[in-house]
């Protein structure tokens, strides 16, 4: 073979291209060029924080104890005034291609014209890149909804599907201090709701809990939800169930913005901080939890996603495990979007799940006073733990309790009942339908439970006695088809006598309730000729 000579900046142009692409510091003759070139693999791994710095540190660098809540550091990490870029994710831009809202430390595949390789966010905080909206005056700001109005009919023409509108202040609501919230749905201006669509949106994956972490796009927490984001939200990041925990009355339209699963707050209860009332949290819990085990990822929130949704978060997070520390940054992350939320906020908010009685032999930890407040709200312990098991990624333990049963005894008269349990868990509900038999209502109800009366949970229509109508009658009918009568209500009928039949020195007898009454209310008249 004949000797070639080379060019040794080409030379050393081909070695630099195969240490870009392995990663490696070697240097090569041109006999082992070839061999290194054939075990490329022509991937390239991309990696970067995906998460702002500020809250990147908070989390890493802050470790709290969950015996002292009168300390805070979030002031050393969260800026005043808040910056809208410590709430967004960070993307990454592969050829032409920017990537946000990517799972952390988990490898993706992309490929595009210049290259193929993975995506690998560094940080465990997933911010999701939601829309932010300038209100402009005039344009989709007014001080009346009648001027909102007015320029909704000048301009319908321009106005694209899922604008968002606000009026301040709302004529029909003055008292109120947020904004009203209107915006395009069916062709038609409707109401949206009193709190503005917010960034402070964050995936609670990542977190380590009980036997793992909690797997992402599982729960999603929150601000209010804004139309635009429905394609991120449900398409791109899978959420199927919207859970609203504001108020019932401030709830707004009566479904998702974003077309699908809607749960809500039945009650006009405030739940931040709030551990009164059972009827809200058993609402609450069993929506989230139940859409989790069925694979629909849950998005919950209230306005802003700080105080309301912090306080159902902080509750899920106890049943899953998480530690209070983690929980307390957790809920402190929402300070970077806004007004600060130092966990001094929710010292007495922890302290009064630490009280919750235990339940059913469980071991005294801030998780299982959480689980036993669930128990007690009417959540079932099967679901509970079906629940930890699709949210983790790991395995967590399975939380067993010895639940009190209680028996049933029905004492009924003259009525049917549609549920015939003889037996009943504690804090779980016995619910039954029962209906009066035949020519009967329902006269009285008494309910007792555990020796005192429950009666005020019976809400039935009670009504009086019906009387049963009861005939015999030979070679006549009468006009009046009824078989029932209320007690103290008019019953007439008129006798007509069959053909070749005469009521001269007929037998007429009527009585009411064993009593004769015919001479009080029968009344005879001549037969026509």
């Amino acid at each position: 073979m004949a000797n070639k000579l080379y060019n040794d900046t080409s030379i050393k142009a081909i070695a630099d291209a195969i240490r870009v692409k392995n990663g490696k510091t070697n240097t090569y003759t041109v006999a082992e060029m070839a061999g290194a070139i054939s075990s490329l693999s022509g991937k390239e791994t991309v990696t970067w924080h995906q998460c702002p710095e500020a809250p990147r540190n908070f989390i890493n660098d802050v470790t709290y104890d969950p015996s002292d809540y009168s300390t805070s550091q979030i002031e050393n990490y969260a800026p005043t005034p808040a910056l809208v870029s410590n709430t967004k994710p960070i993307g990454k831009t592969v050829d032409g291609i920017t990537y946000y809202n990517e799972e952390p430390n988990i490898e993706t595949p992309f490929a595009n014209a210049a290259m193929a390789g993975t995506l690998k966010p560094l940080d465990r905080l997933r911010w999701i890149n939601t829309t932010s909206i300038a209100f402009v005056d005039g344009v989709n700001s007014f001080t009346s909804k009648a001027d909102l109005l007015s320029y909704v009919s000048q301009h319908s023409d321009e106005i694209e599907y899922n604008t968002i509108f606000c009026v301040y202040p709302d004529e029909s609501r003055p008292e109120m201090s947020d904004y009203a919230k209107y915006y395009i749905w069916e062709n038609e201006l409707k109401f949206f709701s009193y709190f503005a669509p917010d960034g402070n949106t964050r995936d609670l994956g990542g977190w380590q809990c009980d036997g793992g972490v909690i797997q992402y796009g599982k729960l999603v927490r929150g601000g209010e939800t804004n139309p635009n984001d429905k394609d991120l939200m449900v398409n791109e990041i899978g959420i199927k169930t919207e859970v609203r925990v504001f108020e019932k009355a401030l709830q707004g339209l009566g479904h998702s913005v974003w077309g699908i699963d809607m749960i809500v707050n039945p009650t006009n209860t405030i739940i931040a901080y709030n551990l009164t009332d059972k009827v809200m949290w058993k609402a609450i819990l069993n929506g989230v939890l139940t859409s989790v085990v069925r694979d629909k990822p849950v998005y919950f929130h209230c306005g802003a996603g700080a105080d309301r949704t912090g306080t159902v978060a902080i509750m899920l997070e106890a049943i899953l495990g998480m530690s209070e520390s983690d929980i307390s940054k957790d809920f402190e992350l929402t300070s970077f979007s806004g007004a600060m939320r130092p966990r001094t906020d929710i010292a007495s908010f922890i302290s009064n799940i630490k009280q919750v009685p235990l339940i059913g032999g469980l071991s005294d930890t801030f998780r299982n006073h959480a689980i036993s407040w669930a128990l007690s709200c009417g959540v079932e312990i099967d679901l509970i733990n079906a629940f930890r098991q699709t949210c983790v990624n790991g395995n967590p333990d399975i939380i067993t309790v010895s639940i009190p049963t209680y028996s049933i005894t029905n004492n009924l008269t003259y009525v049917t009942t549609d549920n015939d349990d003889t037996s009943v868990d504690e804090n779980q509900s016995y619910e039954a339908q029962i209906e009066p038999q035949n020519g009967y209502i329902i006269n009285s109800v008494a309910i007792t439970m555990g020796g005192v009366d429950a009666t005020h949970y019976f809400d039935g229509e009670i009504g009086n006695l019906n009387r049963l109508i009861t005939l015999n009658l030979q070679h006549c009918s009468i006009n009046n088809t009824k078989q029932t009568v209320v007690d103290g209500q008019g019953y007439g009928a008129e006798v007509t006598v069959s053909a070749g039949y005469t009521l001269d020195g007929a037998t007429v007898s009527i009585t009411m309730g064993g009593t004769d009454i015919t001479n009080q209310v029968y009344i005879a008249y001549e037969e026509e000729e």
